[in-house]
């Protein structure tokens, strides 16, 4: 699973850390632009009250949920202690407060363990993981036929994005031809004018099809 720490980010500038008031802090975070969900923590060295904002859409939003769950829970002075996109985020509070990033709660934990020896981890929270994106069938290939003297030409172009091999079918007719991704193919099919509406189709081994008609 990525994770993105983050820290204090000032117009773009290097990244700056700070401790105020016994905690490790950070303020401005950017936007999240990782297609995940963000995690944030918030703690009050006055009440030893804390918060967690997660499965947010960005960090600055998971920041504000963060310190409103530490208000919440009676924190007087709730100050943002870090964040993430996918991941978990382990607070930890000894000579100050912090936060251990990781893949799972375990490690999380251990990246508290390091950054305050001895400290207390008060406790782990995990993002969701960015949802999957939807399975989008692929479109079969556009089909134009143009009638001719002696048969009709097929201008068949790709939609898929995937070459595959393709064959047209039509009253007993076959013909095999191969179809670039995104790309063309002009197939030449031989008839005679029967004045009627022709049907067929074209199947590729990309999964797609489409079917043809055409007066001749």
């Amino acid at each position: 699973m990525f994770i993105k720490r983050l820290a204090s980010v000032v117009a773009g500038s290097t990244v700056v850390a700070a401790t105020l008031a016994g905690i490790a802090t950070t303020t401005v975070a950017p936007a999240n632009a990782d297609g995940g969900t963000a995690i944030g923590a918030a703690y009050s060295a006055a009440t030893d009250k804390w918060g967690f904002g997660k499965d947010q859409p960005d960090v600055s939003t998971a920041y504000s949920a963060a310190k409103a769950a530490c208000t919440g829970k009676g924190g007087t002075d709730c100050k943002v202690v870090g964040g993430a996109i996918n991941g978990c985020g382990a607070l930890i509070v000894g000579s100050f407060a912090s936060i251990g990033f990781g893949d799972t709660p375990d490690a999380a934990a251990t990246a508290a363990l390091s950054l305050v020896p001895g400290g207390t981890i008060k406790e782990t929270q995990c993002s969701s993981a960015p949802a999957a994106p939807a399975n989008v069938p692929k479109q079969g290939p556009t089909v134009s036929p143009k009638p001719g003297l002696t048969g009709v030409t097929f201008h068949i172009t790709d939609r898929s994005g995937v070459a595959s091999q393709c064959t047209y079918s039509s009253e007993g007719f076959e013909s095999s031809f191969g179809l670039p991704a995104n790309g063309s193919f002009d197939l030449d099919v031989p008839a005679i004018r029967l004045f009627k509406n022709r049907t067929g189709t074209v199947t590729c081994d990309n999964g797609t099809s489409t079917n043809t008609s055409v007066f001749y």
